[in-house]
């Protein structure tokens, strides 16, 4: 089983200030294991040191008006995602997971990373409509595949429940599947996100470049594609392209949202390697998070720290 790299000690999860015509709430600021979760090697101690950070992080989000770079879950309490308003969708409860020791640092999944929040975002309003079945890689804490199954939901595209029904299946065989690495703990937090929030998803552990015979069996045809904050590791790059090569639809299209926790270079290898590998990668848009709104936001060649809070927006298809 492949594991994703580390990365770098960059980005504590932080506040953001009051809520916004976006409509997100304050967040809280650390970690908490989803109930039945025991905590492993490190993990709580891993928990206090983000603690420390996430309280300095979250000053500084207060008194400088500085953007976050993710939220989490904290004492017990889950952050609560609201939607914008005029998607017409309601709040939803979003646990991180606290993964054992030995993946704490490589996930990254005791966060919730804007670009998760932003796909989100577009997902409610609908300005991004994934088309037929939808599977998120890398998925964290789910978010987007979560508002993707509230969203077709809400529009009568899913249904749940009902004799004969997983429901988790839309009128036409179409499903929405979660996936992230293949760590119980991370799996089962996903899972709690999705009953929570009581959306039509199907979860699954999935490793990056490992088989994706399972994930097929739900939609032979492939996928459309949700990636949020995958691009930060080069070195992972390879891994990732070949589970979306095997599950992406002949005409599908990958909606692929990343932060700038490592600068722009990663973006550009990767689109580089994509392309190599027969894939067209188009940026669509770049912003930054803003008091909780989306700014739209220009590459002016400023440092990392100055680019802080920015998000690109990029679609791959065949």
């Amino acid at each position: 089983m492949t594991e994703q790299a580390e990365r770098p000690p960059l980005a504590a999860s932080s506040a953001a200030s009051a809520s916004t015509s976006a409509g997100h709430s304050m967040p809280s600021t650390s970690t908490t294991p989803p109930p039945g979760a025991d905590p492993r090697d490190g993990a709580v101690e891993q928990e206090e040191d983000d603690d420390d950070l996430d309280i300095f992080d979250s000053g500084l989000s207060s008194l400088f008006n500085v953007p976050p770079i993710g939220f989490s879950s904290s004492r017990g309490k889950p952050h609560v995602y609201t939607p914008p308003p005029t998607s017409g969708l309601g709040p939803v409860d979003v646990w991180t997971a606290s993964p054992p020791a030995s993946v704490f640092s490589k996930l990254q999944a005791q966060h919730l990373w804007l670009a998760a929040v932003y796909l989100a975002d577009k997902i409610a309003l609908g300005a991004i409509q994934p088309e037929g079945s939808v599977l998120e890689l890398g998925a964290g804490a789910g978010l987007p595949s979560v508002v993707t199954g509230l969203r077709r939901k809400a529009d009568g595209v899913a249904r749940q429940g009902g004799e004969g029904d997983d429901g988790e299946h839309g009128e036409h065989g179409e499903v929405v599947v979660c996936t992230d690495y293949d760590d119980e703990t991370v799996v089962a937090n996903i899972a709690r996100n999705v009953a929570a929030a009581s959306s039509p998803v199907i979860v699954r552990g999935h490793s990056w470049g490992t088989p994706t015979d399972e994930l097929l069996s739900f939609s032979p045809q492939g996928y459309s594609l949700l990636l949020a904050d995958t691009l930060w590791s080069t070195e992972t790059h390879g891994i990732l392209l070949d589970s979306i090569l095997a599950l992406l639809a002949k005409e599908g299209v990958a909606h692929l949202a990343a932060g700038l926790h490592t600068g722009r270079g990663p973006h550009d290898r990767f689109r580089k390697l994509a392309e190599e590998r027969g894939l067209v990668m188009e940026k669509m848009e770049e912003v930054i998070y803003d008091c909780g709104e989306w700014k739209r936001h220009e590459d002016e060649g400023m440092g990392l720290e100055e680019e802080r809070g920015v998000v690109i927006y990029y679609t791959l298809h065949r």
